[in-house]
């Protein structure tokens, strides 16, 4: 079986646009030439995959992040006629990791009876299959309303770093870290720390000549606020949460 290097990473970018069932706009001049990252990949290859997320993400709010826009959205792929069928948080994550709808999933909503961790069976999802493939695995960042440090390391993840209690919270989080619990202080910002935390698997997954998957899972920019028709720019400010950064401009919805 062919490989690529290991050095090789096929990048993808799930953001909340996707799952919160928002459209791309559409290019009236699509480039048929496949990207550079997807363009030496055939079937029975196994690249490298880095999947980032973030959550509650709408097209608009890309508006302010020209990095994102160039380094991936140009590099990468449009899908300009994708439907979310279940824009939900949990759903969307179980649909990820099944490649199942929720009514088939069991994870229908965030919370129990009818879904939420409880709802979700880990012992046949994706990184189960990879690792079978030949892969190494590692999870980062926000998965499941109702998952905690008494549900131990989920099944099929070499490396792994959920985020376990109030998942939206930018500061002073609680942490599972393969197995050992990490208290993080008001100076730990968590975009900063899943940013961190993604980069070393991947220079540790490489090292080892095996393909790899990585899911980087982001809170930002998830919030409680609601935009206007045509939000302005955000204050800028380094540090701002989701809430925050909302509150400077959108109304409040309560």
């Amino acid at each position: 079986m062919s490989r690529l290097s290991a050095l090789t990473v096929v990048p993808f970018l799930l953001a909340g646009l996707v799952l919160s069932g928002c459209s791309i706009v559409r290019d009236d001049n699509p480039d048929p030439t496949p990207p550079p990252s997807t363009s030496g990949v055939t079937v029975g290859d196994r690249p490298n995959i880095v999947l980032i997320t973030s959550d509650d993400q709408t097209k608009l709010e890309l508006k302010w992040m020209p990095q994102t826009r160039q380094l991936l959205g140009r590099a990468g792929l449009t899908f300009n006629n994708m439907i979310a069928p279940h824009p939900n948080c949990c759903p969307a994550r179980a649909q990820i990791l099944t490649g199942e709808y929720a009514h088939n999933n069991g994870v229908r909503t965030n919370s129990p009876p009818w879904g939420g961790h409880e709802g979700f069976s880990p012992t046949t999802a994706l990184p189960l299959w990879l690792q079978a493939a030949g892969y190494r695995t590692g999870f980062i960042g926000k998965y499941m309303h109702g998952y905690d440090e008494t549900d131990g390391i989920e099944p099929g993840w070499d490396q792994w770093k959920p985020i376990v209690g109030i998942l939206s919270d930018y500061r002073a989080f609680l942490q599972y870290d393969n197995g050992q619990l990490v208290r993080f202080t008001e100076a730990d910002y968590y975009t900063d720390v899943v940013a961190q935390q993604a980069a070393d698997p991947v220079t540790d997954f490489s090292a080892s000549g095996e393909p790899f998957f990585l899911w980087s899972s982001f809170i930002a920019p998830h919030g409680t606020c609601r935009a206007t028709p045509r939000p302005t720019a955000p204050a800028r400010h380094p540090r701002q949460t989701g809430m925050q950064a909302c509150s400077a401009t959108w109304p409040s919805p309560h």
